[in-house]
């Protein structure tokens, strides 16, 4: 059995796939399915990876047919090659990649070169994650619930799983479903100060410190924009983000670490009827 445990194995792994789109587009599943009569050792995460890698360096491209689901691009999206050429590790991966809204890109009616989508990104980042997963972002409501769910057996495994974010009624709801269901990894925490301010029968209250943030990033890649994990951001607004990957990653996660040492843990109890 061929284990993956190295960029060299890796790099035959990568060389496998080519050789197995070579007679035609397959979907990731069905790339697992080879690769393990291959005798490849290698779990879901890691062939997705691969296929990252390879589209970034226009090795391959998706192909979006009926059974294409536009939430779950890397596993719903066939794959082929772009011309027959042999992988070239030498190749750098982009440092930057530019990312848009999925109604931005519907309504331009055309494609940006190098652009992906959101979902493209954040399946990218997710699959990246080896160690841990962070998510800082203001607004929060049950259509993250179901983006999250596409990733849970991934998202399980990680040792770390953080969610920054303000004290709202909606975020906080879904953060403690996810928490007490498919997610028992999750940690998270929130930020937000205010004063209250009276002045006869009447008062103020006034945000003093707040999140406005979005960032999504593993220790490998990271997402920076516009986005909030609402479905009106999933699937109405236009939003734009940079995808970043290489030293930048380093200086988004020790940011994302020095907000959640500034953020507080809520206090929760458990209501028995």
């Amino acid at each position: 059995m061929v284990s993956m445990s190295s960029d060299a194995q890796r790099r035959v792994l990568e060389r496998t796939i080519i050789s197995l789109l070579s007679s035609g587009p397959k979907r990731a599943l069905e790339l697992k399915d080879l690769l393990e009569k291959e005798n490849f050792k290698v779990d879901f995460p890691e062939i997705v990876r691969c296929l990252i890698s390879l589209r970034e360096r226009k090795l391959i491209e998706s192909v979006k047919d009926e059974f294409f689901d536009e939430t779950k691009p890397w596993t719903t999206s066939l794959w082929k090659l772009v011309e027959r050429k042999a992988v070239r590790p030498e190749e750098e991966r982009p440092a930057i990649s530019l990312v848009i809204s999925g109604a931005l890109m519907e309504d331009m009616g055309e494609a940006v070169e190098g652009a992906f989508s959101f979902f493209e990104a954040l399946g990218e980042i997710v699959y990246s994650a080896k160690r841990e997963l962070n998510i800082a972002v203001p607004y929060i409501d049950p259509a993250f619930t179901g983006v999250v769910a596409t990733y849970r057996s991934h998202l399980r495994r990680l040792p770390e799983l953080r969610v920054l974010t303000e004290f709202r009624k909606e975020n906080i709801a879904s953060l403690e479903r996810l928490k007490n269901t498919i997610l028992p990894n999750l940690k998270y925490r929130v930020i937000g100060r205010y004063s209250l301010v009276r002045h006869g029968n009447e008062s103020v209250r006034a945000k003093v410190r707040g999140i406005h943030i979005k960032m999504i990033a593993s220790e490998n890649a990271a997402l920076i924009g516009s986005f909030n994990m609402t479905e009106v951001h999933f699937l109405s607004n236009y939003d734009v983000a940079v995808l970043i990957r290489g030293e930048l990653v380093d200086a988004v996660l020790r940011l994302f670490l020095k907000m959640w040492s500034l953020a507080k843990e809520p206090e929760v109890s458990t209501l028995e009827r």
